[in-house]
């Protein structure tokens, strides 16, 4: 109901979130108060004051027919106040306010490696996506990518392939990316019927709403997302001043390893990316916390 609330983006539904844990009610709570207290108390827009105060019932039975179709095909929601929410999401200090969920999300008790490239993947590219993906799973990594560019797509279908763990962050709402039985492929668009990737291996998050179509404004959300689920990033190519490049920026920033492939951007390098090559990929365990 909340992430559905009209002009209700991101910033606007963590205050409302902060602002029930000090009232010390739950969210449920404040569906319930009347407008006045909503006004004085709420920073709301006025669409949205406008549908709790007139159209709450209808609003209140779309949401539930949502939150029925979400749950019938296994997804979630969590907000921040949720204890099921990512702990590795919730120390970020960017952490979406609602995320909508898929699958299990037993990857996320694993390190996580995220394969991140800014450029037009080429054959070589490809090959090395296969390769890295291979070494990771190897050591014991979960993938996080997702279903926007090429190169997502691409370690997408490798982790399939290989049948490795994978988490995927969507550019989209859940139902947009996976259909209306969250049946999918959000990587390779599979249908139900054509042997989709075990969802005791992957879990899928958004956040956005359930059925927002991609928008271009969307990638940098999920970008930032991708690599604050990484424990560990290895930028295949990071264009300068992109926002590849900004995400492995933070990750340093926070103190998480940042892998440069070959050294190949030298910002990230004078910043404390490690350049690694091939002959590092048989060790790529060494980077995930906790290690030696």
């Amino acid at each position: 109901m909340l992430s559905e609330l009209p002009h209700v983006g991101e910033r606007t539904a963590r205050a409302i979130l902060w602002r029930c844990a000090q009232r010390g009610h739950g969210l449920a709570a404040f569906f319930h108060l009347p407008a006045q207290v909503l006004r004085r108390d709420f920073v709301l827009p006025e669409a949205a004051l406008r549908c709790l105060d007139q159209h709450l019932e209808a609003h209140r039975r779309r949401c539930e027919w949502l939150s029925a179709q979400l749950l019938a095909c296994g997804g979630a929601a969590w907000t921040l106040l949720d204890p099921d929410y990512p702990e590795r999401l919730r120390r970020w200090s960017h952490a979406p306010p609602i995320i909508f969920t898929a699958g299990t999300p037993c990857a996320l008790e694993r390190s996580t490696l995220a394969l991140l490239h800014s450029r037009t993947p080429t054959e070589q590219t490809v090959a090395l996506v296969s390769l890295v993906v291979e070494r990771a799973a190897r050591a014991g990594f979960a993938v996080v990518t997702s279903n926007g560019k090429a190169a997502y797509r691409l370690v997408g279908v490798a982790s399939r392939a290989l049948s490795a763990r994978r988490i995927v962050v969507l550019d989209r709402g859940l139902f947009s990316a996976l259909g209306p039985s969250l049946a999918r492929d959000p990587c390779t668009n599979a249908a139900p019927n054509e042997g989709v990737f075990r969802t005791d291996l992957q879990w899928i998050c958004s956040p956005f709403r359930l059925l927002d179509h991609a928008v271009p404004r969307n990638g940098r959300r999920r970008d930032a997302i991708v690599g604050a689920l990484a424990d560990v990033i290895l930028a295949l190519h990071a264009r300068p001043g992109g926002e590849i490049e900004r995400v492995c920026l933070e990750a340093l920033d926070e103190g998480r390893p940042v892998l440069s492939w070959h050294g190949e951007n030298p910002a990230l390098v004078a910043a404390g990316a490690v350049p690694v090559g091939e002959n590092d990929l048989n060790c790529l365990g060494r980077f995930a916390p906790g290690s030696p």
